[in-house]
């Protein structure tokens, strides 16, 4: 079994962070979700889904910073991070229980976040916030890659 599409998915998940608006006015909150965050997490700004308003997108970011800062998000979160040390240190026969830890904990956050959504913006459909959360996975998962792809590139040129 190979790993490394299951690192990228946690990682995906994993490292979108805690954002919260450091201004509290709504023009403020919708300004921060609307540049995302350019070095890590999801950019509700450049986020594109067919079907998908930008207002829509820019609720959903905001819903999104809201219940991220959620203590079931939090917790989710923090035994994600525990699950991905378990697997990144796992050696033979334990490596296929890290993998299932790995796994439960992706989905164990994965319903915590849209529960939280749910709590942050009651107006958003469930329908609504399973997609855009496939689209910020995908984006998330896109840029780890790019970044994986490029400091290969980067070390490989200096090596030379």
């Amino acid at each position: 079994m190979n790993a490394l599409p299951l690192i990228y998915l946690i990682g995906s998940l994993m490292f979108i962070p805690c954002f919260g608006a450091t201004e509290s006015t709504p023009k403020a909150e919708a300004n921060n979700a609307e540049k995302g965050n350019q070095e890590r997490g999801p950019n509700f700004g450049k986020l594109t889904v067919t079907g998908v308003t930008k207002d829509e997108i820019t609720a959903f970011g905001l819903a999104w910073r809201k219940a991220n800062q959620n203590e079931n998000v939090i917790a989710a979160r923090e035994r994600l991070a525990e699950a991905r040390k378990r697997l990144q240190e796992a050696t033979g026969a334990e490596k296929k229980e890290a993998v299932s830890a790995a796994r439960s904990g992706m989905d164990e956050l994965r319903i915590e976040i849209r529960k939280a959504i749910q709590l942050a913006d009651p107006k958003l459909k469930i329908e609504l916030i399973e997609k855009l959360m496939d689209a910020v996975e995908d984006q998330i998962k896109n840029k780890m890659q790019e970044k994986q792809k490029n400091s290969s590139t980067t070390s490989g040129t200096k090596n030379s």
